[in-house]
């Protein structure tokens, strides 16, 4: 569940709230669902350190800088299936495709708590469809004089319409209200808060919080000042990973007591055998825009063992865009390779290859899909990691 930052840090100490609720579609004396606890959330690493710079610099609690509102986003996992096991869908900004820039009509939601009759607190208040003209700030901020920004507004969505593969038109996320005096402010989706999201996902099935890279915890399986050493194998993957930027280190702040492993704490892609003696290191994943981290784990070195750890990227998922002019496209992350696959019906268990397709950013249209091909056929993308 995405929302801002803001709604689970505590201005007044700078620290984030031990523990957050969801109240999913309350509607105050129709509908009062249970809270629902959250287990943890993934935020931006910046976060925390941008509010504490705005205080430094004047700026009162309730106050963001613009760094802090780039920053200002949560996604937030639960101990058991969120929303009933429903989603939202949402669409992704990327340059060549500012969504909230573009003329259409708009659909803004939100629970405001002042600004509202008392007897409205509590619900959920809808703005639009209708015309909302929107700014640039930053690459993945904007602003609109459209709609009026009241306190307890932030973490509600801005939508835009757009259609599903099979040509039905509906209304997609494309970013979160985040402040704003008067005006609306927004933080857009775009392919880092979709890899925020897809860590919250990869986090609610196991492993603790995450705020940045990813990381392993390593120890020793053997103690006493006779210990013999073991190797720890770190392979990183898939090609494609490595090619954009994948790489592994040794924590600098946390690279063993005996000091062997100084000498790996810059990242790199190379596979390397470590003789391990230290009892306890970690391992961490250099931050790839448009991937996923491997689950956070531990791994646990033997004396006169090689042990082998695999780590391996995973890309974020990406989106197929329709436009009844220019056919089927694809959004995600730049640089990746697909194989575009297509069949009639969905019992059809035979998919038929259509095109190879690598991407750039912004949209990459599809060549020879006409609007009767992405309206009445199946596609779907294979990710070529390797």
């Amino acid at each position: 569940m995405l929302t801002a930052a803001h709604a689970i840090f505590r201005s007044d100490s700078l620290s984030y709230s031990s523990q957050a609720w969801w109240f999913f579609q309350r509607h105050s004396g129709q509908y009062e669902p249970l809270p629902l606890a959250s287990r943890g959330a993934v935020l931006f690493s910046g976060y925390a350190v941008a509010k504490s710079n705005d205080v430094v610099s004047g700026l009162q609690p309730g106050e963001s800088s613009a760094t802090t509102l780039s920053h200002d986003l949560a996604a937030l996992f639960f101990f058991a299936d969120a929303g009933r096991g429903g989603y939202g869908g949402f669409v992704v900004t990327q340059p060549g495709q500012e969504w909230l820039l573009a003329p259409s009509s708009k659909l803004a939601l939100s629970y405001p708590v002042e600004g509202v009759p008392e007897s409205d607190v509590g619900m959920l208040h809808v703005a639009g469809p209708g015309p909302m003209t929107f700014a640039s700030a930053l690459p993945n901020l904007y602003y609109t004089e459209s709609v009026h920004h009241w306190p307890g507004s932030s973490g509600g969505p801005i939508c835009v319409p757009h259609s599903t593969t099979d040509g039905r038109p509906m209304y997609f996320t494309a970013g979160l209200q985040v402040g704003g005096y008067g005006r609306t402010i927004v933080r857009a989706i775009d392919l880092e808060v979709t890899d925020m999201i897809n860590r919250a996902e990869i986090q609610s099935n196991g492993g603790p919080d995450s705020t940045g890279g990813g990381f392993i915890s390593s120890s020793f399986g053997a103690d006493g000042p006779g210990r013999r050493s073991g190797l720890l194998t770190l392979r990183v993957g898939p090609p494609a990973a490595l090619r954009l930027g994948g790489a592994w280190r040794i924590s600098p702040a946390r690279s063993g007591e005996r000091g062997e492993l100084v000498g790996y704490t810059n990242f790199t892609a190379a596979v390397a055998s470590l003789p391990v003696v230290s009892t306890n290191f970690d391992i961490e994943l250099h931050l790839l825009p448009g991937f996923s981290f491997p689950t956070n784990q531990q791994v646990r070195v033997v004396e006169d063992a090689n042990i082998l750890l695999d780590l391996r990227y995973t890309v974020t998922p990406p989106i197929f865009v329709s436009d009844p002019d220019r056919g089927l496209g694809l959004v995600g992350t730049p640089g990746t390779s697909y194989r575009i696959e297509t069949k009639l019906q969905p019992e059809d268990p035979n998919w038929l290859p259509l095109h190879r397709i690598r991407l750039d950013a912004g949209t990459n249209w599809l060549p020879n899909v006409t609007v009767e091909d992405f309206t009445h056929r199946l596609h779907r993308a294979i990710w070529l990691s390797e």
